[in-house]
């Protein structure tokens, strides 16, 4: 495995090559209401990686008030990841888990659609997408909280789930300001 994600990384084998790899860190596809520790943290860590990238690419093709939604982006998902790293630091899961190299092909190609936008269309992308991650991460907390077994990350997610509801009503403001601007 370490081989396939050292080729990855150095482009000489695609990354869906890896997308097939059922044990691959960073893989996003287990069911939000089925999760073991592991898929949930790599679920984390692999929407806050895209998070920050995305959020980086705002602060260079955003409007205003886009901008600053992805500052506050960038700064709640490093926190995010932070807690989580410094959670498995002592939780038996982080013997398993560790933050994505790269981003999975599902949220690759987002950022590939991103990059490909105008200033005109970027805000429209951006937002759209940011809308459907953070009800996919609404999803995956509010599941884990249901159904995790692991007490210091069932304790994590419950503290997440505000924060994504406060970040999805950030986002209906800022829908509202970029609609009332055009």
């Amino acid at each position: 495995m370490k081989k396939l994600l050292i080729a990855a990384v150095l482009g000489l084998i695609p990354l869906s090559a890896l997308a097939q790899q059922p044990n691959m860190v960073g893989s996003t596809n287990a069911d939000p209401l089925a999760q073991s520790g592991r898929a949930f943290a790599q679920a984390v860590y692999m929407n806050d990686k895209f998070e920050i990238l995305a959020g980086k690419m705002a602060l260079e093709k955003g409007s205003p008030a886009v901008l600053d939604f992805g500052q506050d982006m960038i700064a709640a998902h490093t926190e995010s990841s932070e807690d989580l790293k410094a959670i498995l630091g002592h939780n038996v899961v982080g013997n398993r888990v560790t933050p994505p190299p790269v981003l999975d092909p599902r949220h690759m190609a987002m950022y590939h659609e991103l990059e490909a936008a105008g200033r005109r269309t970027f805000d429209r992308i951006y937002l759209a997408q940011q809308r459907a991650v953070h009800e996919e991460a609404l999803d995956t907390m509010q599941g884990y909280v249901e159904n995790g077994r692991v007490d210091d990350l069932h304790a994590f997610a419950h503290h997440m789930v505000p924060v994504v509801q406060d970040h999805i009503a950030m986002l209906r403001k800022v829908r509202d300001e970029v609609a009332y601007n055009d």
